[in-house]
């Protein structure tokens, strides 16, 4: 469609770009990926950022007799990584910036390490899944270590009861933020888990945590209780599973229906490293802005 002379256009016209690539193994990654960092290079420093992400795969692709198409494995996502360093090192050469970025899920694909927050440059495709757990992961370490530096009271450290607290995930993002579940349960006094949901809506292939349905939440849930798992006391949501301006899912569940049909305590948290935490000082009580401390099983507010 004449694409890159819409583009030249585009930014002759002083207006910068962030570009991005939905890759799909063996149509538009390798070669052809190539020729289209070769042709973007080509327009100047009004190139801000160039941003690759793997294709996703719904289970509506074959009853509407798409054309076929394919996940990106081991060997394939490493590939794309290996082709991104190399052009990061190019463009670092031409515009002493990376510009070229590759989304979380090539990293988790390839079992390779997620680059810490530098490599993303001020993380101009953050929205788009390329660097989110860097970010994430940031926030959680420098929040962990503040709250760490700050008292607590020993009626909540000493608590009989310990509250318990699910906090909702995809599929891709469950390892990663299982991995500081110890770390909460011991800061918070709770028992934290992470209850990993499958996407049953758009199939099981769809593994993002922003694609998750009110349905496949509630069916996650359902299998907890047939398995004769103990609920939690609240359940944390993160807010990219519902609507922008709405409390609604993509399948049209509300969060209020959400609530009333699970039964239990629902909070919508920010994605965020500091936003998960701030949920969490908040439901507990154990740490808040206000300079007070509160018994998370009480309520009682305890003047410093």
């Amino acid at each position: 469609g004449g694409i890159m002379e819409r583009l030249n256009r585009i930014t002759e016209a002083g207006i910068s770009l962030n570009c991005q690539l939905v890759l799909c193994p063996g149509i538009n990654d390798g070669v052809v990926l190539e020729k289209t960092l070769e042709d973007l290079s080509g327009l100047g420093e009004n190139l801000l950022s160039v941003a690759v992400v793997p294709v996703g795969i719904t289970r509506f692709r074959e009853e509407n007799k798409l054309p076929e198409l394919k996940l990106f494995d081991h060997g394939t996502a490493s590939a794309v990584l290996d082709l991104v360093n190399r052009w990061q090192k190019y463009f670092m050469k031409t515009r002493g910036e990376r510009i070229f970025f590759a989304a979380d899920e090539f990293f988790l694909k390839a079992g390779r390490p997620i680059p810490g927050p530098f490599w993303y440059e001020g993380f101009p495709q953050l929205e788009n899944g390329v660097g989110m757990i860097s970010e994430h992961r940031r926030q959680m370490n420098k929040g962990l270590a503040a709250r760490r530096r700050r008292n607590v009271s020993i009626s909540t450290k000493t608590a009989d009861k310990k509250l318990r607290v699910m906090v909702i995930s995809g599929i891709d993002a469950g390892p990663y933020m299982n991995s500081f579940a110890d770390q909460l349960s011991v800061l918070y006094n709770i028992i934290l888990e992470v209850r990993p949901v499958l996407n049953h809506f758009f199939g099981d292939t769809i593994t993002v945590t922003g694609l998750l349905t009110g349905q496949d939440i509630l069916r996650a849930f359902e299998e907890d209780k047939t398995a004769g798992k103990t609920p939690p006391d609240v359940v944390l949501l993160p807010d990219c599973t519902l609507k922008a301006d709405e409390d609604i899912f993509l399948d049209g569940m509300t969060l209020e229906e959400l609530k009333e049909r699970l039964a239990l305590k629902v909070l919508v948290s920010p994605a965020s490293g500091e936003g998960y935490l701030g949920t969490l000082d908040e439901y507990t009580g154990i740490f808040n802005k206000s300079g007070q401390r509160r018994s998370p099983i009480r309520g009682k507010k305890i003047n410093e």
